[in-house]
């Protein structure tokens, strides 16, 4: 039994108490190729009932952990309200909306057999999906497209991929590693040996809420400003680009190996291989 199933009863106790007008059920789900567990915020009254997958919530008192969920379901309700679900059939809504992300190729199985629309990409996969915007949780909230809802609008998966390409153009976020790093830690200095190599140039690559961004590498704009640069997977969330210095494409991807297997968890991995930019395509290194 997993921790969720193991909390569910003592949480929906202290749910009814508080007066909530859901249950907590045991959820799972595939996503990237790995099954995450979580609970179904269950309210039959509602027209839209949220699943959240965050097992770090667990290590608190049920109590915590219902008002959380309460709280959370509150928020997000008044969030719904805001939205026309009627614009998801609505093809010019559907097309304005329609983007892509990464994912390792571990995930093909389950998108097999959930019917989801993707295309096979070097050694992973893209995947389709339409973004819901949200007036207060930022663009994080999205819906992956199946293959149906392709055909229902008269897309091939090629022509869908490049109407997503154009949509995230606006949404490119491509910045020096160096600058990343101190705007997330303001007293951040260079070691010696990163100042040793004056002619190398780091650049991360994703979108600019930094989620399910490395597919921002397909615009057709970035590719061309990294001609020639090197591209390491970091994760399916953003991609570090890399030009100058002397290290050998081996040393790149044994460093990319050692950091999936040492700090990438296994929901956000995308692959073990470093590739390049050549003549406007991305291609293995």
């Amino acid at each position: 039994m997993n921790k969720f199933k193991e909390r569910e009863e003592q949480i929906n106790v202290q749910l009814e108490r508080m007066g909530a007008p859901f249950r907590v059920e045991t959820w799972s789900k595939w996503r990237n190729g790995v099954q995450n567990y979580g609970y179904h915020l269950n309210a039959p009254k509602y027209k839209t009932t949220p699943i959240v997958y965050d097992e770090s919530i667990l290590e608190e008192s049920d109590e915590t952990v219902a008002r959380a969920y309460l709280r959370f379901f509150v928020d997000l309700q008044q969030e719904l309200e805001k939205i026309e679900y009627e614009n998801f059939l609505e093809p010019t809504w559907f097309k304005n909306h329609l983007i892509v992300h990464f994912y390792s190729e571990h995930a093909k199985n389950q998108l097999q057999q959930e019917k989801k629309a993707y295309l096979d990409y070097l050694d992973f996969v893209i995947v389709f999906s339409v973004k819901i915007p949200t007036e207060n949780r930022g663009d994080t909230a999205n819906m992956v497209v199946t293959e149906k809802m392709l055909e229902r609008f008269g897309l091939t998966k090629e022509r869908a991929l490049e109407i997503a390409i154009a949509n995230m153009e606006k949404e490119i976020y491509c910045e020096e590693v160096e600058k990343e790093i101190k705007n997330l830690m303001p007293g951040y200095i260079p070691c010696e040996r990163e100042k040793s190599e004056e002619n190398l140039s780091m650049h991360v690559v994703t979108n600019r809420v930094h989620i399910n961004g490395a597919s921002s590498i397909l615009i057709p704009s970035v590719l061309q400003k990294y001609e020639g640069w090197i591209v390491l997977p970091s994760s399916i969330h953003e991609l570090i680009l890399v030009k100058g210095g002397k290290m050998p494409i081996r040393s790149y991807k044994r460093m990319v190996k050692e950091i999936n297997e040492n700090y990438v968890s296994d929901n956000d991995f995308l692959s073990n291989n470093v590739y390049c930019i050549q003549n406007g395509k991305i291609v293995m290194a």
